[in-house]
């Protein structure tokens, strides 16, 4: 078993308890408007999505004991586009709780990364908040792939679909949405391919809003991926493990080197 058939199953499991322990009382309307996550992707030059996260499955801890929105103002001041918050516990230290502290705490649209498999988790985000979610095609076929798309779109939430293999990128392209995602990571194996994801930002849909993700170490990934034709990335563990983030941030923005303590 891999360790994304072993999250997903994990999540099957969790959603089944969830579900049978409390019916999910939904707000007869969202929280607050929604933020407009792809409009503030679509902006002139490469935007960054910063990633809030305390561990993950492939590095182990990365920044534990964090304050989630102070994080998230140093994102905004030092030019982020949005906000990724993984609302994982297990595997990732968070919380639809921290996701609920960011967007209080900034006025940038906040997307919740997640491993979502189930309807319940996405009528769960539109009721914490989240003004975008993730889709991982890898995770799912293409029915329910397609079913969570227009949930999401319905309840008000802007989407991410991610895709990895030639297999999953496929049914990004037949499902044509507005934000799409490849990225550098298998999560099969946890191994990064930066170069094979710049290779395959052609498999995107034309029209798409194209994200890189996972991967991006330094100022030259960042031209590198803006050379081949995305128009943002998602960025966590390289601003996250060492120095300060909003620095490191600062630092890439503007095609530096990040500070030398954060190397």
């Amino acid at each position: 078993m891999t360790i994304l058939d072993e999250i997903v199953a994990y999540k099957r499991e969790q959603v089944k308890e969830l579900s049978r322990r409390q019916a999910l009382a939904l707000p007869a309307q969202r929280p607050d408007p929604a933020r407009d996550f792809a409009g503030a992707l679509a902006g002139p030059g490469l935007q960054v999505i910063a990633e809030i996260k305390q561990r993950s499955p492939s590095r182990g801890a990365i920044r534990t004991g964090i304050d989630p929105a102070d994080l998230a103002r140093q994102y905004q001041a030092a030019g982020a586009a949005a906000i990724s918050v993984l609302t994982d516990e297990k595997y990732f230290g968070g919380s639809l709780e921290q996701l609920q502290a960011v967007r209080a705490a900034v006025d940038l649209p906040v997307l919740r990364k997640d491993f979502i498999i189930d309807p319940y988790q996405v009528h769960e985000s539109a009721a914490a908040g989240a003004d975008a979610i993730l889709l991982i095609a890898d995770c799912l076929d293409e029915a329910e792939l397609a079913e969570l798309y227009e949930l999401a779109g319905a309840l008000g939430l802007q989407v991410l679909v991610e895709g990895y293999s030639d297999h999953s990128l496929a049914a990004v392209r037949r499902l044509a949405p507005r934000v799409a995602g490849i990225n550098s990571r298998n999560l099969a194996t946890m191994e990064v391919d930066l170069a094979g994801m710049l290779q395959r930002r052609a498999l995107l849909p034309k029209d798409a809003i194209a994200v890189a993700e996972s991967g991006i170490a330094s100022a030259d990934d960042l031209r590198a991926v803006a050379l081949a034709g995305f128009d943002a990335a998602l960025i966590g563990t390289t601003l996250l493990l060492k120095g300060d983030p909003g620095d490191n941030l600062k630092a890439l923005l503007a095609g530096r080197p990040i500070p030398e303590q954060a190397a």
